[in-house]
């Protein structure tokens, strides 16, 4: 018995962790399988599709000729656990489940992210094309006026109070970008940002931070209809 406790009380850490982390990753492994099978069925309603994650997607792929020996030892190796489904998750578990495809014309993506441990789902929808104006579109605060005054930006009023008391337009343009400034850019913006306040709006598209698991897909398509409604008014520049 001594002998068993001078061996265990040492090592005590090590026995706990290697008790504990595969029960850690098989919690995980079981949480990312009910989150899979929501995703799924949102993709279906949606008419989007599940991602699996660009890092797995990348080493199953077949390796081109001119690849590295590298590149061909990731794809064996993927082709190896292409049979077992667990090692497959679990290698799959380093980048987060997606949602791409069109909607309403447009690009989008629906990401599960973890930030400061807490989860969020992400929102983004590209533009067409790039606006190239130097664009950013915030809801208004203080800290956001104190935050651009170092920045190349240069702050956009449109004339619109009521619009101009509760979103923060900057851009490197502004006559361009008081021009993009509709009425009905305006409405569309106040009712996105009125329901996703730390929406934000750029060159490339507007991206909407919702905190928690939207696994509802009438929630999705609530928060795509506002975004999709706002960059229509961004298309034709």
């Amino acid at each position: 018995m001594d002998n068993i406790l001078s061996f265990i009380m040492p090592n005590l850490p090590f026995l706990i962790f290697i008790g504990v982390f595969p029960l850690m990753l098989y919690l995980g492994y079981l949480g990312r399988q009910k989150q899979k099978a929501k995703m799924k069925d949102i993709a279906m309603k949606l008419g989007l599709q599940l991602s699996e994650g660009q890092l797995f997607q990348q080493m199953s792929s077949q390796p081109q000729k001119n690849s590295n020996a590298r590149d061909f030892n990731n794809y064996r190796t993927s082709q190896k656990l292409a049979g077992n489904n667990f090692l497959k998750e679990l290698m799959a578990m380093m980048t987060p489940l997606a949602l791409t495809g069109k909607y309403k014309g447009y690009d989008v993506k629906v990401t599960v992210v973890k930030r400061d441990k807490a989860t969020y789902t992400e929102f983004k929808t590209a533009f067409p094309r790039a606006l190239c104006l130097g664009l950013k579109i915030n809801a208004n605060s203080l800290l956001l006026k104190q935050f651009i005054m170092g920045q190349k930006g240069k702050e956009v009023q449109s004339g619109n109070e009521p619009f101009d008391k509760k979103i923060q337009v900057t851009g490197s343009d502004p006559l361009k970008i008081k021009y993009l400034m509709t009425l009905e850019n305006q409405r569309s913006l106040l009712d996105l940002f009125s329901a996703h306040p730390a929406a934000t709006v750029d060159d490339q598209g507007i991206i909407v931070s919702v905190r928690g698991f939207v696994e509802d897909h009438m929630k999705c398509s609530a928060v795509l209809d506002k975004m999709a409604a706002a960059a229509k008014h961004f298309t034709n520049t």
